[in-house]
């Protein structure tokens, strides 16, 4: 049986139980350090952008040269790089562990996994679209209504 690094296998192939539940507690603990950290920034810092504007008040006024340069480049390369990347591999897994039911001896095909994490970003990015429109059509009848009523009461 060739190692498989999913998450029931790596139980399931631990000697014992307590090194799994060793190592969820350090990422647990590792995810809650980072948690809080990026709390005490935002109460810190009250400016709003996120990591950007965590990055410009602590690279800005260092030096006049650099600027707002190093909160540019992650900005950038967390749009274009680390987000998209971030995306297929959560399809990816998604479609993996969707996929695994029907493959019992084998494991699923790249080209099927790919397909339906295509599918699933295709149908994430419809439902998001409908909800955008969803919004902005209830929030121009409610804004609507409600100046058409002040108007009509003053």
């Amino acid at each position: 049986m060739p190692f498989n690094s999913t998450r029931t296998s790596c139980v399931c192939q631990q000697l014992f139980i307590h090194h799994s539940f060793n190592k969820y507690t350090h990422c647990d603990f590792t995810f809650i350090t980072g948690a809080m950290s990026y709390a005490e920034l935002g109460t810190t810092i009250r400016k709003s952008g996120g990591e950007y504007s965590y990055l410009l008040s602590a690279f800005g006024p260092l030096n006049k040269h650099v600027g707002n340069i190093p909160a540019f480049l992650f900005a950038w390369v967390n749009m274009m790089l680390l987000k998209p990347a971030s995306v297929a591999i959560i399809t990816l897994t998604f479609a993996t562990y969707c996929m695994q039911p029907f493959y019992d001896v084998c494991s699923p095909p790249a080209s099927a996994k790919r397909m339906l994490a295509i599918l699933c970003v295709c149908k994430y990015q419809d439902i998001w679209a409908r909800l955008i429109t969803a919004v902005i059509s209830l929030q121009f009848t409610l804004f609507g209504l409600a100046k058409t009523s002040k108007c009509i009461i003053c």
